[in-house]
């Protein structure tokens, strides 16, 4: 999978789905997400009633705008409540298979501005990369007819604000990621394979 970052939201072209990240009770966006196109109705879905922002809340809206094929709002839960690298991991994770099934073949990813309440910038950037690259985690080397695999995700673009985002620790996230992986398929495997 390729990826990229961004600090602006100008050019959303070759984005199929975008994520947006809202807390509870937002009624208003902040930061780079109040720029983003009006036809998108994204403040008209933070007034529909199951659009809440709780903590881990995925909502998926289909749009035919400007290229968007999916809109995804992730709730991070109480705005006081700072969001940690594990919950940001969790949310990564889930999004790429949220992703795959909607066939999605780019994401966007919006981060907000206060995205580093309590944590170094290098901390979520890193949590990140290891939750993309770890939600693609399939085990099928022993199936006897695998299914069709869903992973249409091709790449995944992070918007962030700031020039401050650590794209060095986002890229040791993936690193990361991708030797769980390989243990994963170690542990999956059976013994007389591994010796």
């Amino acid at each position: 999978m390729q990826y990229a970052v961004k600090h602006d939201i100008k050019d959303l072209k070759g984005i199929d789905g975008l994520v947006v990240f809202i807390h509870e009770k937002t009624t208003i966006l902040k930061g780079l997400s109040k720029n983003l196109d009006p036809s998108l109705g994204l403040n008209a879905l933070l007034k529909e009633p199951n659009v809440k922002g709780k903590k881990n809340e995925i909502t998926v809206s289909y749009l035919n705008a400007g290229g968007l094929k999916r809109l995804i709002v992730i709730g991070l839960g109480d705005s006081k409540t700072p969001l940690s690298a594990v919950q940001l991991r969790h949310i990564s994770g889930s999004l790429i298979r949220v992703a795959d099934r909607h066939g999605l073949t780019s994401l966007g990813l919006l981060l907000p501005e206060d995205l580093c309440k309590d944590n170094s910038t290098s901390q979520l950037a890193q949590a990140i990369g290891e939750g993309l690259t770890m939600g693609r985690y399939t085990f099928t080397a022993y199936k006897s007819s695998p299914e069709k695999s869903l992973q249409s995700l091709k790449k995944v673009t992070i918007i962030h604000p700031k020039q401050g985002f650590d794209e060095d620790a986002f890229k040791r996230g993936v690193v990361i990621g991708e030797s769980v992986n390989i243990a994963r398929n170690l542990t999956n495997s059976p013994a007389n394979d591994m010796t």
